[in-house]
């Protein structure tokens, strides 16, 4: 339970998935090569399309709800809609993505690490 804790904990503030303490993004969402803190290298961790899949998943999955059921019981107008819920998405969208991304680089990680603990085994 600890573990599943610091693993959490690690995705939400984009930590380091081997010490917790460096960030791992230089910028929104480019990787830093290296752990600033404990000099893990990130530079094969690639997600690829991972985080936007996630992403898309998580936030169709909530918004499309809510936009349907506030549409068909709401009369709003045209112009709200149009505007409201494409601008809702992506700042949703924008949100989530660098949580995706950490749970991605976070679970390659770990992945990575459970292999290595094999190879010598």
């Amino acid at each position: 339970m600890k573990d599943l804790q610091q693993l959490v904990q690690k995705i939400l503030k984009c930590r380091c998935p081997k010490c917790g303490k460096g960030k791992i993004f230089a910028k929104y969402l480019t990787l830093k090569e290296s752990c600033s803190e404990c000099g893990e290298s990130f530079t094969k961790l690639r997600a690829d399309d991972g985080p936007a899949w996630i992403t898309m998943m998580i936030v169709g999955h909530i918004i499309t709800p809510i936009m349907l059921t506030y549409e068909i019981t709401r009369d709003i107008p045209f112009w709200v809609s149009v505007t409201l819920w494409p601008a809702l998405f992506a700042l949703t969208s924008i949100i989530t993505l660098p949580f995706a991304k950490a749970f991605f680089v976070n679970m390659i990680w770990r992945g990575n690490q459970d292999n290595e603990i094999e190879k010598h085994s």
